[in-house]
């Protein structure tokens, strides 16, 4: 609630649906494989309707400026990722020691889940911006 205009707006962060499915396997000789599946409904984005154009000192290189439409009035495209991860622990006779591989967000191969919107310096086209694929690797020991 916006105490100054004295009316309701979303955040910045909004997400009116976040979907989640998870799922693990114990496997033999101490492995697990899992997943975790994510869908997210786009995030509020002020759009951009115009650009004034300034000249400056140098009439080679003018700066643009953006007009912003009115406050989260777009919503960026629904995101998808999908997790995988692997695994593995070693008994010992007084310890244990476990470590994992996530691949995170292997879906981007298939369908590039929108994060934002970056613009090129005079506003004139919009790119989707997406998080690449990225892996992760942990260890733990227990005694």
């Amino acid at each position: 609630y916006n105490h100054t205009a004295k009316k309701w707006e979303l955040c910045d962060n909004d997400q009116m649906h976040n979907l989640q499915v998870l799922g693990s396997w114990h496997l033999k000789k101490e492995y697990d494989v899992g997943f975790r599946a994510r869908y997210v409904s786009g995030n509020p984005t002020t759009p951009i309707v115009g650009v004034i154009e300034h000249a400056t000192d140098n009439d080679y290189t003018p700066r643009f400026e953006p007009v912003p439409g009115k406050k989260n009035s777009k919503r960026v495209d629904p995101f998808f990722q999908l997790d995988l991860r692997v695994d593995k622990k070693f008994v010992f006779d007084t310890w244990m020691f476990s470590t994992y591989v996530d691949f995170q967000n292997i879906s981007y191969f298939l369908y590039k889940s929108p994060e934002m919107w970056e613009y090129n310096y005079d506003y004139s086209e919009k790119m989707t911006v997406s998080m690449p694929p990225m892996i992760a690797v942990g260890f733990k020991t227990e005694f």
